[in-house]
């Protein structure tokens, strides 16, 4: 195994796989988590890791050790700052599926498309004419925002997985569910981006943050955090909000993924309490009306997951499924969805590095499985001209329209490049 990554001041580290980088050294997929964030969202926090553990590969028997010892971790372990865990997999048959020998098609892992910017191909008037029924469904059943009880008129529908993900959510749900099947998981029939289990009622400034990854929605009880676990903030509905009601299987609360100095600006000035509880419309006896489902737990962890692994995840691979693998075209043309990159960046709110996934739908993993390895269009050297990289790099730190509109930025970026390459004589890439 290649050797754990440091680990900053106020951080553990969970070790999720080795992979192979475009160098050709073996380095770890990893998370690098601020400790204040998972002990202010969880008790006791090491379940946190526990999650990531289980629904990052998507495998039930999951769980982490202590890197250096192999040694298991009790579920109420207290994290110390400087701890380094890692991912294996224990099951009872001794036959173990995590960490696989190579991450690839067959790897269960999140799609990060489920929580990137819908595509500048659907219009705002487009997702609400297909989406009537859907927003609909989920004014009955919410009234008002679900976290805040802001009346509905300051409100807006959200989709929890994005609007441009499409039919794509079937095999979503599919494969993000933790094997073995140890008992009925909510949505096995979710074959809709439209389904009222992908959506909530919040206020519009909710809806903002929580599209920009600054709110996550944790759900309970999941396979490993029970309702317990979580130090919930609720309102008075007998008083304040008395058509609204907690419900009584399944809770879901509203995290901030900000560090503590960012958080305390953010509350103040949006008065969303973290750990906030939802509350959903008052079913009244005897209703003739059939009840719509709540949320659905398994896409309120998807996005959840996902959040984390962009913001705190280094060396992050991607997968985007069902589409066949993506190949490098031969003649060396630019594509601007490139198979994969990951650049420096900025997480929203937080003052660390970031590793944003971009993996276009059908990309496969680079590493020792994959013959098209280290082919990154992106990558520079002196056969090949100029390269993209440095000028991607360069926008995507200083210009959050690189994050949200990549295709055009790289195509602004593939005419430089010709131009610089005109000017220096060499033919672009």
């Amino acid at each position: 195994m290649p050797p754990a990554p440091f680990c900053p001041p106020g951080h553990v580290i969970l070790l999720l796989h080795w992979i192979v980088n475009k160098e050709n050294i073996k380095t770890w997929w990893h998370l690098k988590l601020p400790l204040d964030i998972l002990e202010r969202n969880c008790k006791p926090p090491v379940l946190f890791l526990k999650l990531f553990a289980v629904y990052i590969p998507s495998i039930a028997t999951c769980d982490i050790v202590y890197h250096a010892t192999g040694i298991g971790c009790p579920p109420d372990l207290d994290l110390v700052e400087g701890s380094i865990f890692r991912v294996v997999d224990n099951p009872t048959d001794g036959h173990s599926t995590w960490p696989p020998v190579a991450l690839d098609s067959s790897t269960n892992l999140p799609d990060m498309d489920a929580i990137n910017r819908r595509s500048s191909m659907h219009t705002s008037a487009e997702s609400e004419a297909r989406s009537k029924p859907f927003v609909d469904a989920i004014q009955r059943r919410d009234t008002e925002c679900i976290f805040t009880g802001v009346p509905a008129m300051g409100c807006q529908v959200q989709h929890i997985v994005r609007f441009h993900f499409g039919e794509r959510i079937q095999e979503l749900v599919a494969r993000t569910l933790p094997e073995p099947l140890d008992h009925d998981e909510d949505g096995n029939n979710i074959a809709s981006i439209n389904d009222p289990r992908n959506g909530a009622l919040v206020n519009t400034l909710f809806h903002t943050l929580f599209d920009d990854h600054f709110l996550t929605i944790m759900p309970t009880p999941n396979r490993v955090i029970t309702t317990d676990n979580i130090p919930w903030r609720e309102r008075d509905l007998s008083t304040q909000y008395p058509d609204m009601e907690y419900p009584a299987e399944q809770q879901f609360a509203a995290q901030w993924v900000l560090p503590g100095a960012e958080l305390n600006r953010y509350v103040m000035s949006t008065s969303i309490q973290n750990n906030t509880k939802a509350a959903f419309a008052r079913v009244p006896p005897g209703s003739n009306v059939d009840p719509v489902p709540l949320p659905s737990m398994r896409l309120c962890i998807v996005h959840l997951v996902c959040v984390y692994l962009e913001k705190f995840g280094y060396g992050n691979p991607s997968i985007s499924y069902p589409y066949p693998e993506y190949h490098p075209p031969e003649d060396g043309t630019f594509d601007p969805s490139p198979a994969s990159q990951d650049g420096p960046g900025t997480g929203p709110g937080y003052g660390g590095p970031m590793t944003r996934s971009r993996a276009r739908p059908g990309t496969v993993l680079p590493g020792p499985t994959n013959p098209h390895y280290g082919a990154n269009q992106l990558s520079s050297s002196a056969e090949d001209g100029p390269g993209l990289e440095p000028f991607y790099n360069i926008l995507l730190a200083v210009s959050g329209a690189a994050r949200r509109h990549k295709a055009e930025v790289l195509g602004r970026i593939c005419h430089w490049q010709q131009e610089v390459a005109s000017v220096e004589g060499v033919e672009a890439v």
